[in-house]
């Protein structure tokens, strides 16, 4: 059995599609039992962040693949028969902007 991968474009307001999202072209419809596409919007951003504050996150993430023959997902598992995650962790600071130090010679411009 052989697909022609399915081709993407842009939502238009008024069209039915998602902004910000892209759409199947209807010729080119995933098979029956496909996970639907995209997902539903989130919720609206809160900004619920305190002033002058550092903040850390730590993101976890796991490769899933989907099966159409079973029509389920499962966990991709690499070489080593370990699941395939991975893990970023980030630091920002709200409020204003700290000064910046540019040493003489470490900035370059083209």
């Amino acid at each position: 059995i052989s697909a022609a991968p399915a081709m993407l474009s842009s939502a238009i307001p008024g069209s039915g599609g998602m902004p910000g999202y892209a759409t199947l072209s209807p010729a080119l419809a995933p098979l029956v039992g496909a996970p639907s596409l995209p997902p539903p919007p989130p919720p609206p951003l809160v900004n619920t962040l305190s002033s002058n504050t550092y903040y850390r996150f730590t993101v976890n993430a796991e490769l899933l693949e989907y099966n159409y023959g079973t029509l389920t997902w499962s966990t991709v598992i690499k070489s080593d028969g370990q699941p395939l995650t991975d893990s970023v962790i980030k630091t920002f600071r709200t409020g204003p902007m700290e000064p910046v130090t540019i040493l003489s010679g470490s900035l370059s411009t083209y």
